[in-house]
């Protein structure tokens, strides 16, 4: 199972924000989908967390990572290693 959830091309950096003029028609429909998910400009490799994400603008939590992705390809993934999760247990009589 692939927990891609989008992927693209940045074409700068502004401080902690990575810009890009892919379409991510997913953040369109769910507004906050990927704030808090991890961004990374490797296939298959967990990355930096977002902070936000708004049409053009990806906001990292770290702004330190921020240059290493101008001019690169990313990939958001939907789960990653720290994430945690929890299963209702429902029971009907």
């Amino acid at each position: 199972m692939d927990f891609l959830l989008s992927e693209g091309q940045i074409t700068g950096a502004d401080g902690a924000t990575l810009l890009t003029d892919t379409p991510m028609l997913k953040l369109e429909v769910v507004r906050d989908l990927f704030d808090g998910k991890t961004i990374s400009h490797t296939r298959g490799q967990t990355g930096t967390r977002l902070k936000t994400a708004e049409k053009g603008k990806l906001t990292l939590a770290d702004p330190a990572e921020a240059s290493s992705f101008s001019g690169q390809p990313f990939y958001i993934y939907d789960v990653a290693p720290g994430d945690t999760w929890r299963i209702a247990d429902v029971w009907y009589l």
